[in-house]
């Protein structure tokens, strides 16, 4: 964990399946590890048309994706399989499944 930072960066700790609400709205959001399932929190601080990139991990396969905030809705692409180190606080949201 960071202790200091450069002049001109700001050091902000709190949950990062949050984001950072208290600057949003964002034109890009760049998630930089891999993780199971993006929070509404985060993606709700897009703008309309804003881009959003991850790795997302889904049953040990992680894949780069990119996607768009429109009309409140983001959808996701995926571009290509990765090798990304897993982000704390990020696993899919449990649900009832057969």
């Amino acid at each position: 964990m960071a202790k200091s930072a450069s002049p001109g960066i700001d050091l902000i700790e709190r949950d990062l399946s949050a984001g950072y609400a208290d600057a949003a709205p964002y034109d890009i959001i760049l998630i930089d590890g891999a993780v199971e399932h993006i929070p509404d929190a985060i993606t709700a601080q897009l703008v309309e048309g804003g881009r959003i990139g991850a790795a997302l991990s889904d049953r040990g396969v992680t894949r780069l994706a990119v996607g768009q905030n429109v009309g409140g809705r983001v959808g996701l692409r995926t571009i290509a399989d990765a090798d990304v180190a897993p982000l704390p606080g990020f696993g899919r949201p449990k649900t009832f499944t057969f």
